[in-house]
């Protein structure tokens, strides 16, 4: 990728992050009932036994909390990332307490619970600030 290409790319994110910073709790709250709406009705989701989801931020990220506790409910195996240094792995958790807020902030399972080979994932819900229409 070119040095134009990655700076162009920061500066979209940037834009983008500010823009997401700006929305009401309220606005955010909506916008993640829709994406949770949206997301349990995908075949993909529904056949899925062994789910990833990150824990969302405060703000500025897509609320996913509700699809954790759904997805629990639904009794599918439900794994988080827990971050050391440049490390992640996905950790199997069986209810969000007891999780422990990492430098982030954001709730993580403790070192003692093993982490799953990542292979053993068939869904993976990841993060990100802006997609083009393409899902890019």
């Amino acid at each position: 990728m070119s040095a134009a290409i990655r700076t162009a790319k920061l500066q979209l994110r940037t834009s983008m992050r500010q823009r997401l910073l700006q929305l009401s709790t309220a606005d955010l709250s909506t916008q993640s009932q829709q994406i949770q709406d949206h997301l349990l009705k995908l075949p993909a989701f529904q056949r899925a036994q062994h789910v990833s989801i990150y824990l969302s931020m405060d703000a500025a990220e897509a609320q996913t909390y509700g699809l954790v506790e759904h997805a629990l409910a639904a009794g599918k195996a439900v794994y988080v990332p827990r971050c050391r240094g440049q490390q992640m792995d996905m950790v199997r958790i069986t209810s969000l307490r007891g999780l422990q807020p990492n430098a982030w902030g954001i709730p993580e399972p403790s070192d003692a619970e093993p982490a799953v080979d990542p292979a053993a994932l068939d869904f993976v819900l990841v993060p990100g600030v802006a997609f083009d229409k393409n899902g890019n």
